[in-house]
């Protein structure tokens, strides 16, 4: 989930992390094509403006329009997948807007399924499982559903519960967390983990009454808990490694790729550490001049001080580096490029692999 701030997403308590692609829309969409996001491999999401009417566009690599729709909402949030031609625009009730409520899953074939009373939403993973939350007579109701659109899952919690805590879903869509979104708020003496049929197993995580801060899901189903400054991770009840940051290092937060195979780690001394799924540190970057990093395929991005800079996941070692502006922003990444989008115009620019 990212927050861009587009004149044109990272979880909102991530600040610098951004993790997904998950947006949060300008109030004020220019007139002109705005393009969002990358879908898929070759694809782009753009959202235009006409009046006070709204649409998505969907274009291939050479600008060929596959298709061009009205939605009956103004959008407010999108977040796109990484490995299908689909995406999630939204019209939500959060980050100032005064949304509808309303969720439609999109694709080059057009809305495939909408949804009504949606409070808010997220991807499972990145080839097209999604979860929502609908608020109603006092519960938050959370429900899962496949990449074929199925639902898989579905409970209802107290929304106490849900708007005080951050919710982190497993990639299958049958298990997920509550958690503190952030250190600076209040910790837990004990973490749930509800899964089985509709969420209703539930296993709790105690550390002897140490202070429990985020907890995630990542993985085939295992569980990451921040623990004091120490990251925990669990399969079902059995610890299979703990990161530990070297000295004055100790974690902060943390974020997961939209495929759950990489963690974003955060410390207090304002690095910047990306692991894998096993518990092995890729690299780390210096975030005290405000990195950005995200994953996406087999490619890992920081954006720092004007430059964008491209990671191999196999290696650790850079590829790509381009320099960028205070109005760009970088959308996507694929095997040879990295596009970046000019928030003013909502033109695409291409930047071939050069720099090694």
């Amino acid at each position: 989930m990212n927050y861009l701030k587009l004149g044109l997403i990272s979880l909102a308590f991530l600040s610098s992390i951004s993790m997904a692609d998950r947006q949060v829309l300008s109030h004020n969409i220019e007139p002109n094509e705005q393009i969002m996001s990358t879908m898929g491999e070759d694809n782009f999401l753009a959202i235009k403006k006409n009046n006070s009417s709204y649409q998505f566009k969907i274009t291939n690599s050479s600008n060929d329009a596959l298709i061009q729709a009205p939605l009956p909402w103004q959008p407010s949030h999108l977040e796109s997948f990484n490995d299908i031609d689909r995406s999630l625009i939204g019209s939500l009730k959060k980050n100032g807007f005064n949304g509808d409520g309303n969720l439609a899953v999109v694709s080059p074939g057009g809305i495939v399924k909408s949804f009504e009373n949606v409070n808010d939403f997220g991807s499972l993973n990145s080839s097209g499982g999604f979860f929502i939350i609908s608020n109603q007579a006092g519960e938050s109701t959370l429900s899962t559903y496949s990449e074929n659109l199925k639902k898989i899952s579905s409970r209802s919690f107290s929304s106490g519960l849900v708007k005080r805590n951050m919710v982190s879903v497993s990639k299958d869509g049958k298990e997920l967390v509550f958690s503190s979104p952030s250190p600076d708020m209040s910790h837990r003496k004990s973490i749930t983990k509800y899964s089985g049929h509709d969420f209703s197993k539930e296993i709790k995580y105690v550390f002897g009454g140490a202070p429990l801060y985020q907890a995630v899901s990542f993985g085939d189903n295992e569980l990451a808990i921040n623990v004091s400054g120490k990251l925990v991770a669990f399969r079902g009840q059995t610890a299979v490694w703990t990161y530990e940051p070297k000295p004055y290092f100790s974690v902060n937060l943390v974020a997961t790729s939209q495929d759950k195979n990489y963690l974003v780690i955060k410390g207090d001394s304002g690095e910047v550490a990306l692991i894998n799924s096993e518990g092995n540190e890729l690299f780390r970057v210096d975030n005290r001049n405000g990195s950005e990093v995200s994953v996406k395929g087999k490619f890992a991005l920081v954006t720092n001080n004007g430059l964008a800079k491209k990671f191999s996941l196999e290696t650790g070692k850079k590829v790509q580096e381009v320099r960028i502006n205070d109005t760009s922003k970088v959308i996507g990444l694929s095997q040879n490029n990295i596009y970046v989008t000019d928030k003013r115009y909502g033109g695409l620019n291409k930047a071939q692999e050069k720099d090694k």
